[in-house]
């Protein structure tokens, strides 16, 4: 019997080198009956031999319109990322940019292309992973009208409700943003009409989406942990926070590193992150507890968040980070969870990473100073035991399970084919 040919579009390739990669990978686990395509955008590891990977990057666009050449089906070998493509990887996003590319790719030369290389594909389902380009909208709302095949969104943000310039950072919304921004609401309303069933990071986000569409047929599923049996090894006194310090998380980190020094001044917190911001590395000079170790790979980090004692999680309370980064939950909280180490929550009440702490009880929350330091003098003098060490088993059972995960992203696939 053929197998069911199930295409994944998205930016980045499949792979356990990024978590949104990471995250369809585990979603597919259970998979063991499909063939899998995947088409991505952005160059990167590509080792997952079980998935058959195909790419289209804006060089390929432009080749398409100014030299007319044709858009290549051929599979792309298994093999993992350069360090040279990485450094090609890292380019500054602007609305400009977004525009820009939204022009090219709604070509009409490159769409017959894009049209005439999914139907050599001949996928029976696509799964598009939602990322913030109104030209990839497009595209999968493409595929699923030329194919005639059911469509499955998967959206682990909230780019849709974000009336603010979150690309550069500021309230303030340029000519560019706004036209940019209308263009993407517009993708995005349209998106959603063709869609047949959501799937959405949390129930905070499939909640925000549902009250705005209420004829979306959604379900949630949270990010699973690591399959691999971790030891339990832990270093005496090893705090770690690992995670983007550009969202504005760095003042977050100051004030637990000062409230740690007075507690005990014979404490580091190691911060595992791959900021290349100068203004974010020249700060660490100037803290004495905190030691920087830059960017690790996945295995690395999970090897790190196993020997913890404690794992910092931390959000901004600028204003204006409170709002962008509130519906963010990190793919890395349920490894967090995993290691059954205990784990302390530093966020404003209205994200959803405090959110989530609060309802299943999984761990040491705190919204301010006061709570902050109540709660890191109990973690020390309880000798970094986790007294909700029973709570994390309970809630990585109920929303992390890898096998049950995937499981049910198989039942949403299986009940539109």
């Amino acid at each position: 019997m053929n197998k069911k040919r199930l295409l994944v579009f998205s930016n980045n390739p499949i792979s356990l080198n990024n978590s949104n990669g990471r995250s369809i990978f585990n979603l597919l686990k259970e998979f063991r009956d499909y063939e899998i395509l995947n088409l991505f955008i952005h160059n990167g590891d590509t080792t997952l031999s079980q998935f058959k990977f195909y790419r289209i990057s804006d060089k390929d666009v432009l080749n398409v319109l100014l030299k007319r050449k044709t858009l290549t089906d051929e599979e792309i070998p298994h093999r993992p990322i350069t360090a040279q493509s990485k450094l090609k990887i890292k380019h500054k996003k602007t609305s400009f940019k977004m525009l820009i590319r939204g022009f090219l790719w709604q070509k009409r030369r490159f769409r017959t292309e894009f049209i005439n290389m999914v139907k050599k594909m001949n996928p029976d389902i696509l799964i598009y992973q939602v990322g913030d380009s109104y030209s990839f909208n497009d595209m999968a709302i493409t595929i699923k009208d030329v194919l005639n095949i059911p469509m499955i969104i998967y959206d682990t943000e909230d780019y849709f409700f974000k009336n603010w310039d979150y690309i550069k950072a500021r309230n303030f919304k340029g000519i560019f943003f706004r036209f940019y921004k209308r263009k993407y609401d517009n993708s995005f309303k349209s998106l959603i009409s063709k869609t047949d069933k959501a799937v959405f990071l949390t129930e905070d986000l499939e909640q925000l989406h549902k009250y705005k569409f209420p004829y979306l047929n959604t379900i949630s599923i949270y990010n699973s942990h690591s399959d691999v049996t971790l030891k339990n090894d832990k270093k005496t006194g090893l705090i770690t926070y690992s995670g983007n310090l550009e969202v504005g998380r760095l003042e977050s980190l100051i004030s637990i590193s000062k409230i740690l020094s007075k507690i005990d001044s014979n404490l580091i917190i190691t911060v595992c992150s791959q900021t290349k911001q100068k203004s974010i590395l020249s700060k660490f000079k100037n803290i004495n507890n905190v030691n920087f170790i830059g960017e690790i790979s996945y295995e690395e980090n999970l090897k790190l968040l196993s020997e913890s004692q404690l794992i910092l999680l931390i959000e901004s309370f600028d204003p204006f980070y409170i709002r962008d980064t509130k519906h963010a939950f990190s793919s890395k909280i349920p490894d967090c969870l995993y290691t059954l180490n205990s784990i302390l929550v530093y966020s404003p009440v209205s994200c959803t990473v405090n959110k989530y702490f609060k309802k299943y009880n999984c761990g040491w929350n705190c919204d301010n100073l006061h709570s902050l330091e109540e709660s890191l003098k109990e973690i020390i003098s309880l000798n970094f035991e986790n007294k909700y060490k029973n709570y994390a088993v309970s809630v990585n059972e109920l929303n992390h399970d890898p096998s049950l995960n995937s499981h049910k992203m198989l039942m949403a696939v299986e009940e539109l084919l």
